[in-house]
């Protein structure tokens, strides 16, 4: 099927009114009038009369896809400055993006609308800028980077590029200024990378300007994995199946069969798992991902494992039966009908255009899905089994079927400059080679790492006075310290040399340096503390001041203690404990010796100890809490 109404739901509140209904139908099918193609001009725009309120969108043909990991979040950042100078209005309006689109859309009176777009190109030519850093912290706080099995397959499956971003936080709104903001808008929101929707007829003027550019394709899905079909077993609490395939209409049934036979074996006849389901999202122009997945309890994931994959086998052998290709069809026929259908289906024709995908009348459509056999079906499962990647808790194993463990590139070691491990023998230390090609660690245990230049996605200067993480295409990571090898600073110095291009700040700018600034004063070693710094770098306001920063431990784990004028902030690599200064009622030292025992923070949460290093500052800092405590 050529996409109709394929999961284009934005994900951000409605402005104006609070009513969610509206963006929630957008691409939720189709109905029988055919939508009609315009131009105003210069821009495309599809149409048809559809009962109910106007509705009118302007999709771009940029998203998330697009970005640079070291840039992730740009396009976000221009969408959420773009409607900001909207402000509060009588009609409900709102954006989102997704994988390769960013969508601007208003749902009201006709006139309210078409104001809408027209505004709505005016602030896309001249962003409010000034609002740059307050909108950065607006969106760091509502993205919490990857948080479910799909997003966490897309990273396997497409690495930390492309399709595979939504696994990976948005490293741009750490450090994006004006300028790269402005670039991207001036050259990603232009009028031939435009398509725009309305359920009625468009006015001869439009009164919509935006700059002239060009229509930018979609990326074509790049993925890392070696072989398929492969397995991965990682996480707890469910399994899941992607592939990708071409797109079709024999997929898109597919996927809705297997999501119906998935359902019926683990729900209704074993009584393991509370919702399987089926899914189908387009990627470019010839590319859908496909999904079965299953929620289950961990001793039940090898059952639901070969259920998922005796259910694929079996659609590859034989197909659907004829009943499942008429119920499919019927239930087509049902959506047809609704009022929201209309909306659906031009919102799949503007963004078939944009992503240049062949468009299809509803009689196609229908004579396709009239005309698929058990046959069809066999052939688009047999498409599918050749990339599928299944997933399933730590604990289980593959399904039989010949899979593969999950595995990428594993580049060969590079030939450089060598640097080892200091304070440790030559046949004992670490070794880190810089050269032309890349650089790669090679510990005196275990295999060597290696990332090629031309593969690091980023490189994350971290607030310790002298590392930097580099993220590699393939989902891979090193930290490479100037501490911890004997020419360190010429080792770091060549490496950010070499990375240039896809270096930001571990957070934003001023913070980490205030950040490095009091770690280098007084911390001993802040290197050891690398990725707790990093991360008090990212959740200390702008105006923030550090009061005190030491090392130590709670409840066993090492890590970092800060105080700041509003509150104590402990981090931990698996901990993260944040008490504001109102909430803290006394501490308590060791009665006989600062070294006897650990200071206790006393809140309303409870009571709290830490084992302050160097123990001798803890009655000074214990002062310092009590002062401006609550």
């Amino acid at each position: 099927m050529r996409t109709i109404g394929e999961g284009n739901e934005g994900k951000d509140a409605p402005r104006g009114r609070t009513d969610r209904k509206g963006a929630q139908t957008m691409g939720a099918g189709v109905i029988s009038d055919e939508p009609r193609r315009t131009e105003r001009q210069g821009i495309p725009v599809w149409w048809k009369d559809v009962p109910g309120p106007f509705w009118g969108a302007m999709i771009f043909r940029v998203g998330q896809a697009d970005e640079p990991l070291s840039m992730r979040g740009i396009t976000h950042l221009v969408e959420h400055l773009s409607l900001f100078p909207l402000g509060h209005r009588d009609f409900e309006y709102n954006g989102f993006v997704d994988d390769v689109r960013c969508v601007l859309h208003a749902v009201g009176e006709r006139d309210e609308v078409l104001d809408f777009l027209r505004l709505t190109a005016v602030s896309l030519g001249d962003l409010p800028l000034d609002r740059l850093e307050l909108e950065r912290r607006v969106l760091r706080n509502e993205s919490s980077g990857p948080d479910d099995v799909y997003t966490r397959l897309r990273g396997h499956r497409f690495g930390a590029a492309g399709y595979g971003l939504p696994n990976y936080v948005e490293l741009g709104l750490r450090w994006l200024g004006a300028e790269q903001v402005g670039h991207w808008a001036r050259t990603r929101f232009t009028r031939e990378n435009v398509v725009l929707w309305m359920t009625g007829e468009p006015p001869e003027d439009l009164g919509i300007e935006l700059p002239a550019g060009e229509r930018i394709p979609p990326p074509a899905p790049d993925e890392i994995v070696m072989q398929y079909p492969a397995f991965l077993a990682e996480g707890t609490g469910g399994v899941m199946l992607t592939a990708t395939a071409r797109r079709s209409t024999a997929l898109r049934v597919l996927s809705g069969i297997a999501g119906e036979r998935l359902h019926d074996a683990l729900r209704r006849e074993r009584g393991m798992a509370y919702a399987p389901s089926g899914g189908y999202t387009t990627l470019d122009a010839d590319t859908a991902l496909v999904t079965l997945a299953s929620d289950c309890q961990d001793a039940d994931a090898e059952v639901v494992l070969g259920e998922l994959w005796g259910i694929v086998d079996a659609l590859r052998t034989d197909g659907a039966t004829q009943e499942e290709l008429d119920r499919d069809r019927r239930a087509v026929e049902r959506m047809m009908a609704e009022p929201e259908a209309g909306r659906g289906e031009l919102d799949t024709r503007a963004s078939n255009e944009l992503l240049g995908h062949e468009q299809l009348t509803m009689e196609e459509w229908m004579a396709e899905l009239q005309a698929l056999s058990p046959a069809d079906i066999a052939a688009a499962a047999q498409e599918l089994a050749s990339t599928a990647m299944l997933l399933g808790p730590e604990s289980s194993s593959a399904p039989a079927g010949g899979f593969c463990p999950y595995a990428t590139r594993e580049p060969a070691p590079v030939e450089g400059r060598r640097h080892l491990q200091r304070g440790r023998p030559a046949g004992q230390a670490d070794v880190v080679t810089i050269g032309d090609r890349g650089i790669t660690y090679a510990p005196a245990e275990g295999s060597p790492l290696t990332i090629e230049w031309e593969r690091c996605a980023a490189a994350e200067h971290r607030p310790d006075g002298g590392s930097l993480v580099l993220n590699a295409r393939e989902g891979t990571w090193m930290v490479i310290s100037s501490l911890d090898f004997i020419d360190g600073e010429v080792l770091l110095a060549d490496a950010r040399a070499r990375v240039q291009q896809v270096q930001i700040p571990s957070a934003d700018a001023d913070v980490a340096l205030a950040v490095e600034r009091e770690a280098a004063w007084r911390l001993e070693e802040p290197r050891q503390l690398g990725g707790e710094l990093a991360r008090l770098a990212r959740v200390l306001e702008q105006s923030e001041q550090i009061l005190e920063l030491l090392e130590g431990r709670h409840e066993g784990a090492y890590g970092l203690f800060a105080l700041t004028e509003r509150r104590i902030v402990w981090m931990a690599p698996e901990a993260f404990l944040d008490i504001p200064l109102v909430e803290v009622l006394e501490v308590k030292l060791p009665r006989i010796r600062l070294v006897d025992g650990p200071m206790e923070v006393v809140a309303k949460g409870g009571t709290l100890p830490f084992e302050i290093r160097p123990m001798k500052r803890a009655r000074e800092l214990a002062g310092r809490i009590e002062q401006r405590a609550g």
